[in-house]
């Protein structure tokens, strides 16, 4: 109640002045702010903290960190336009899609029989963006993905098991 009593106080004292008050700037929010469509800042640290390995495609420039002791299988030719990278471990299975350079896979529909379960962007702290989806496949299946572009190029991962390893491995996605 007295805040309400204040507030008619200063309304009423500011139309008294005669003057309208001088316009004051509105700040501009900082650079590093998240946009409003932006979701929490991603977490880049894989669980445990593991000891990464890094990978690094020399054809098309760029490289990732996944975590050591991870089987990695690369693709059988990195120069065809479009080619996979599947990392596993235990009951995780990620795939890194690479694609060819006029692919725009920043959509929510890949035409796989699978329902999209949440879909958002991410912002790593890198700048680069990143189209985030969890989806449920016809078997029950929940695979995670993240499709971004590095060095132009549209790469993206997709995760079944924990999702805890998805942001971290985006995340050290670089051109090189």
């Amino acid at each position: 109640m007295r805040w309400i009593a204040l507030m008619l106080v200063l309304i009423a004292a500011a139309s008294c002045s005669g003057s309208p008050p001088a316009p004051t700037a509105i700040p501009a929010p900082p650079t590093d702010a998240p946009l409003p469509f932006d979701a929490p800042q991603p977490t880049l640290a894989f669980p445990g903290n593991l000891p990464t390995t890094t990978y690094t495609d020399a054809v098309n420039g760029f490289a990732f960190d996944y975590p050591t002791g991870w089987t990695l299988t690369p693709p059988a030719d990195a120069s065809t336009p479009s080619y996979s990278i599947i990392l596993t471990a235990n009951a995780l299975r990620i795939e890194i899609a690479v694609l060819p350079i006029e692919t725009n896979n920043q959509n929510s529909s890949d035409g796989t029989d699978a329902s999209i379960l949440r879909e958002e962007w991410r912002t790593f702290p890198d700048g680069k963006t990143a189209l985030y989806m969890e989806r449920k496949d016809a078997a029950g299946t929940t695979s995670y993905a993240l499709h971004t572009r590095v060095g132009g190029r549209p790469i993206s991962v997709t995760l079944t098991g924990d999702p805890a390893f998805l942001d971290p491995l985006v995340g050290s996605l670089r051109a090189i």
